[in-house]
């Protein structure tokens, strides 16, 4: 005698099986999701990073030496906030700025000020001759701005944690970035070194 239909242990048991299969399948697509909102994050902060490093390589390759007495001086100042590197700069460069192109005087900088809209790795672009000033962060979780320079200082050369000049240019330039709360990209923090325009190849002493 053919039987038609199922019994309710039949039902109850595919019910069950398929509930499984959706549980199953349902954590592998949650995981395969997350894995890639994972991969899509790391990308966009080593694009950032590598935008941001590029910024700086072009501004100090720029950076050229002044021809009159008026005009701004590359100042490189060393500094420490407590036990952070807290190092500015100030340079005339001839790259590209947020401003434009042209002659741009650059402000290199931690902006650690709670009253400014910016905050970290931030940069002040000037015109030159003065004019509009614009202030542009650049990266907020950088906590730390360490910069030496390789120059020839009576005879002898090897690096030095500031320079002040009004002629003349370091013949390299190293910065190093730090961050505070938690690391930095990879590519932020592996350090950029410059050689401005004109520069000279460097020795490493």
């Amino acid at each position: 005698m053919n039987r038609h239909g199922v019994t309710l242990v039949e039902l109850s048991v595919a019910l069950t099986v398929t509930g499984l299969a959706l549980a199953v399948g349902h954590a592998g697509l949650t995981s395969l999701l997350d894995g890639h909102d994972r991969a899509r994050v790391a990308s966009e902060e080593t694009e950032t990073a590598s935008a941001i490093r590029r910024s700086l390589v072009d501004w100090l390759e720029g950076a050229r030496s002044v021809r009159e007495a008026q005009e701004p001086e590359f100042r490189g100042l060393n500094g420490y906030r407590g036990r952070l590197a807290d190092d500015e700069l100030w340079l005339l460069t001839t790259a590209d700025t947020p401003l434009g192109t042209g002659e741009f005087v650059l402000h290199l900088r931690i902006d650690r000020d709670p009253r400014t809209p910016e905050a970290g790795l931030v940069v002040g672009v000037s015109n030159w001759p003065p004019g509009r000033t614009l202030e542009v962060e650049i990266a907020p979780d950088v906590a730390e701005l360490d910069i030496r320079y390789w120059g020839d200082l009576e005879g002898t050369r090897g690096w030095v944690d500031s320079w002040v000049a009004t002629t003349a240019l370091p013949l390299g330039i190293e910065l190093r970035l730090g961050g505070a709360d938690r690391p930095l990209p990879r590519l932020l923090e592996h350090p950029i070194l410059v050689l401005p325009r004109g520069g000279e190849v460097i020795v490493e002493g």
